[in-house]
């Protein structure tokens, strides 16, 4: 007896979508317009999965834009003057624009359910994006760095994306939109909790700079074994300390080496007496009480990397574990240590050009997860000779790191023996130039408020000296 074979296909499936929260949505715009604006922030016609809801949504928007009233008649001849009335017929023709407005239960649920349909597009996008990856991956993808690199961005931007019809919007929906996060801002501090802008910890610094800010790139820089280390860790622990996620990548020092430093800030113990494993039992129980104040800081430590597509990876893998609307504060140490990312036909290397590529990179980067960037810079050697207070031409590759940054600010130490130290501002997109004074404690390895009374330290033993803090 002959065994009949039958093929077996994978039926076809459709992409994510909401068709009844898409009828909710226009439907409740017809029966209260004035909530256009409020649906305006969260989706726009390209996120419609049916053709004609696309088009019914677009209609609505020209009638708006030119301050016409949104109802079925004025619809119906905005369609017909555009030229898409006839994506109706699919369901049921001119009827069914009236016939929404039964679906809507409440128009106050309209931006739960503008939310859905955005939400779907955006995995709809992703799977697409996940597709052409796929082609490409199977194709010619050129460097296997650069072809996952491109691949991660291209995921993420997929998955984040709001208006895939372009980059405007009314400013209507930019002032409601700013006028919400002012309002956030504040019951966040009223209630003790973190405010979009980020705090440094020092006083003199928040009163000049006010912070991190979220979408913006800050650079601060050095020259050698002056404490750019140091001071980073100090802004990016009182960052944790107040539930802000913070994301800290080292170019050259071990997450061990680092933590050793930490707990030296912490515990009162001195940082060569912690990494010589030389003291006693008090000491002993000073360091363990400054591990547990270390412990719970939500701060993710990478080990050491090369290249900027290392970084890039390892910061998009970080945000995607948290709320994208919780400010997040991600540190670099530092840019001219890192390797650009590979170019086919890349000529005599240019360090200055790579180095203002991975500057146009990280900034764009910060812009696109919406978290504020805080890269360690390198001062030009010329600056020690010399002896003199940093400005930015002393900026080492300089390209356009200036020009990119949101806020540049140098450590400056005139006696790296001495504890007097400051931190100068000397660009602020958004705010005044200034100067703020601190102290460097040598033995704990970081930086205070003069204000605090720490007095005059003892001078850095030679090697301490060589290890660039």
């Amino acid at each position: 007896m002959s065994a009949e074979v039958v093929e077996l296909r994978p039926q076809a499936r459709s992409l994510p979508h909401a068709i009844e929260a898409e009828r909710s949505v226009l439907g409740g715009i017809l029966l209260a317009p004035r909530a256009l604006a409020e649906v305006k922030l969260y989706t726009d016609g390209g996120d419609f999965y049916h053709p004609a809801h696309a088009a019914i949504f677009e209609a609505m928007l020209k009638l708006d834009d030119a301050g016409k009233p949104v109802d079925s008649l004025q619809l119906a001849e905005q369609m017909r003057a555009d030229d898409t009335a006839h994506k109706l017929r699919a369901l049921g023709g001119d009827t069914y624009v009236a016939l929404m407005t039964g679906d809507v239960v409440t128009v106050e649920n309209i931006a739960y359910h503008a939310k859905l349909v955005a939400s779907k597009a955006r995995v709809r996008r992703t799977i697409e994006a996940a597709q052409e990856i796929a082609a490409r991956g199977y194709g010619d993808y050129g460097d296997s760095d650069e072809y996952l690199a491109a691949a991660e961005a291209k995921i993420a931007t997929a998955a984040r994306a709001r208006l895939a019809g372009g980059g405007f919007r009314p400013i209507s929906a930019v002032v409601v939109e700013t006028l919400r996060e002012i309002e956030h801002d504040f019951e966040r501090r009223e209630a003790g909790g973190p405010t979009a802008v980020i705090p440094t910890g020092f006083r003199g610094l928040d009163r000049l700079i006010l912070g991190w800010e979220p979408g913006t790139m800050s650079i601060l820089a050095a020259r050698p074994s002056v404490g750019k280390t140091a001071l980073m860790m100090d802004l990016v622990e009182f960052a944790a300390s107040t539930g802000t996620p913070c994301f800290v990548g080292t170019r050259e020092m071990r997450d061990r080496a680092l933590v050793k430093r930490r707990l030296a800030a912490h515990s009162g113990v001195t940082h060569e007496r912690i990494r010589r494993g030389q003291f006693g039992a008090d000491e002993w129980r000073q360091v363990h009480g400054a591990a547990g104040a270390l412990f719970d800081l939500p701060i993710a430590l990478t080990q050491p990397f090369r290249s900027l597509l290392e970084f890039e990876r390892d910061v998009r893998l970080w945000r995607a574990r948290q709320d994208p609307a919780q400010p997040a504060l991600a540190a670099l140490d530092y840019l001219q240590l890192l390797q650009p990312p590979p170019q086919k036909g890349r000529g005599e290397r240019n360090r200055e050009r790579e180095v203002s590529e991975m500057s146009e990179r990280l900034k764009s980067l910060a812009q696109e997860l919406g978290i504020a960037m805080l890269v360690l810079s390198q001062l030009s050697r010329a600056l020690e000779k010399e002896n003199r207070r940093p400005r930015l031409s002393d900026l080492r590759d300089s390209g356009s790191i200036e020009q990119d940054a949101d806020v540049v600010a140098f450590i400056h130490r005139p006696k790296l023996r001495s504890s007097e130290a400051s931190v100068l501002v000397e660009k602020q997109r958004n705010g005044p130039l200034g100067e703020v004074s601190l102290r460097f404690d040598h033995e704990r390895v970081r930086f205070c408020e003069v204000e605090d009374g720490l007095p005059d330290m003892p001078p850095a033993p030679p090697d301490e000296e060589l290890d660039d803090a």
